[in-house]
């Protein structure tokens, strides 16, 4: 998958968050609209049997995605590089679990938000959880680590140096893995 193009990634069910949305998430001089619906578009989703696009159609379904996911403004023609980070976070996170992923990677997906962004962010993310999406999460923040994990796998310079429930992982465990250490032999 990782030399794949977007779109094989896409119809195989794999989302993404990036770290960077502004460099990889988001296309910043497009619009919201276009920026959420961007994936169903070249995918076909809204194209009639001549290939064009049946932008009304895509329209409803920018504007759905801007009320569910309360990205403001509510504007599919404002231009995504004018909103919040938060803002552009949630235009990420509806265009990514809206197209009902399997797998879903979220790298350090509250990166730079602020405190209610980031408890949105969370929601969203356990809510897909919930309905049995798989999710890789990739995080500094040992906070949401363990909100947002089932499983801990720790690795250091390409090595396994810890995994298992986050429920059974303590802090001195987690923090001497990610130092490069483990607890075996104390």
């Amino acid at each position: 998958m990782t030399s794949a193009p977007p779109m094989t990634r896409r119809q195989c069910g794999l989302g993404a968050i990036p770290e960077d949305r502004q460099g990889l998430g988001l296309i910043l001089d497009m619009t919201i609209g276009e920026n959420l619906v961007i994936s169903d578009v070249i995918a076909g989703r809204y194209s009639n049997k001549f290939g064009l696009v049946r932008w009304g159609e895509a329209r409803k379904g920018m504007e759905g995605l801007l009320k569910e996911y309360d990205v403001r403004p509510p504007d599919p023609t404002v231009k995504v590089s004018s909103l919040s980070g938060g803002n552009q976070q949630k235009v990420v996170l509806a265009r990514e679990m809206s197209s009902n992923p399997s797998v879903l990677i979220a790298d350090n997906p509250t990166w730079g938000l602020d405190v209610g962004a980031i408890d949105y962010v969370h929601k969203r993310i356990l809510e897909l959880r919930s309905r049995g999406v798989a999710v890789l999460l990739l995080t500094l923040d040992l906070e949401e680590l363990f909100k947002l994990s089932d499983r801990v796998l720790v690795l250091y310079r390409g090595k396994k140096i810890l995994e298992g429930l986050a429920s059974q992982i303590n802090d001195e465990q987690l923090s001497l893995a990610m130092a490069g250490g483990s607890l075996e032999g104390h």
